[in-house]
């Protein structure tokens, strides 16, 4: 697979749409402070690039961090299960 964006120049106002369907979701609103684990088989179809689109349309104070931000604990994390 492909990815149609670059990790070094893709900003909020540049970011390609999301395509494909929703594999997994958070019921309810998220909590202060609380990881969230998502399943992404679906998603994985043999060996290639993933590219993974999280976002929210609550206004429930969510805050994502990417590998640069936040702390070493809120750093997202990929575990593979083979």
């Amino acid at each position: 697979g492909s990815s149609a964006w670059s990790e070094g120049t893709v900003t909020w106002s540049t970011a390609p749409a999301s395509v494909g369907a929703k594999v997994s979701s958070v019921s309810g609103a998220v909590a202060l402070g609380t990881g969230y684990t998502w399943d992404l088989t679906p998603l994985v179809t043999g060996n290639g690039v993933v590219s993974v689109v999280l976002k929210s349309t609550s206004s429930d104070g969510a805050r994502y961090f990417s590998k640069e931000g936040g702390t070493f604990a809120q750093v997202p994390q990929l575990t593979v299960t083979c």
